[in-house]
This record gives structure tokens, sequence and C-alpha cells, in this order.
């Protein structure tokens, strides 16, 4: 049942992002005997597996959601968003932004494990850049140094100045020659 229940989540964040991130409790209602419902979601709740999110809905925790974030889950995202226009499009590309920022400032935090500090750097890129753009994700993967320095590194630079790939090549070098020099 608790499987159910975070399965759900997941694919509800995976195909909404941002824009949904909470599941409504009461959806699971039809599937689960709401005495059982209640004793599986305090279980995952109190684990931390699952978090409160508004009233009535569940949701996953930033280092759940970081790990899902792959790709194909933000190309999809980035897909979903060329299909509206004007306000609505600023609107979804914004929203896609401060997740990524919130996950990224999480992972800096020190709230992650090394591959999920790299993707958190690898999405940094992606904020990086002016357009949303997953190529970002490849160049900073590429660079020198540990996850959390290029994450640390990454978050340096300006949030949407870059406007090419080399444009952030450059900026992601400048910081990791400036970092080595100085240690």
């Amino acid at each position: 049942m608790s499987d159910e229940i975070l399965v759900a989540a997941a694919a509800i964040y995976r195909e909404r992002g941002p824009m949904q991130r909470g599941v409504p409790v009461a959806s699971f209602l039809d599937t689960i005997d709401p005495v059982v419902l209640a004793e599986r979601l305090g279980e995952l709740l109190d684990s931390g597996v699952l978090v409160a999110h508004g009233k009535g809905h569940v949701a996953l925790p930033p280092g759940l959601r970081l790990a899902l974030i792959d790709r194909a889950t933000l190309a999809q995202w980035l897909e979903n968003i060329t299909f509206v226009e004007g306000d609505l499009r600023k609107l979804l590309s914004a929203a896609i932004r401060q997740e990524l920022r919130s996950l990224a400032e999480w992972a800096r935090a020190g709230g992650a494990a090394d591959d999920l500090t790299e993707r958190a750097a690898e999405l940094g890129g992606m904020l990086a850049m002016h357009d949303l753009d997953l190529v970002a994700m490849d160049i900073v993967a590429s660079c020198g140094g540990t996850p959390q320095s290029r994450l640390r590194d990454v978050l340096s630079i300006r949030e949407g100045s870059c406007r090419t790939h080399k444009e952030l090549r450059a900026a992601m070098t400048r910081f990791v020659s400036t970092t080595t020099v100085e240690s």
C-alpha cells in the first residue's frame, strides 16, 4: 500500500512537476481502505518519505524530487511549456526555475549525497542559461572538481545570464580556475 502511494506521488511529480507537487489524499480512497490509508500515510509522513503539502495533500521531500528529475522528466516539462503562450508560458517557466533553484539550494545546504549534488549542479547549469536548456547539464557535468564545488561554482553564476553554451563554459572555467588558484 505504501508503494502505491509513493508511485502515485512520483508519477504526478514527473508528469506535472512544480505545477502540481501535492497529491490529494482523497484520491487514494477509491483504492485503499480509509483506516489502512491513514496508517500508511502516518508511516510515510513520520519516516520523512512524504511531507504534508497544504490541506489534504502530501508531497515528496526535496531529496526524492531531486532523484526523480532526470533528462526525460525535464524534457517533458520544457516541452509542456512550448504549447502555451504569453503570460502562462512565463508563469510555467518561472515555476520550473523556482523548483530547480529550490532543489539546488537544498543540495548546496548539505542535504544531498554526491550523486544528487551532481544532479543539482547540472540543474544549476540550466538555471544559469537565459533559456532553460538541457545541454547545460552536460556542460556542468564535464567541468572539473567535486560535485560540491561544481554546485557552488554554478550557483555563483547569475541566473539567466548565459545566452550561449560558450558563455556557460567560460563562466564555469573561470570559477574552476579561480578556485584552483586560490586553493
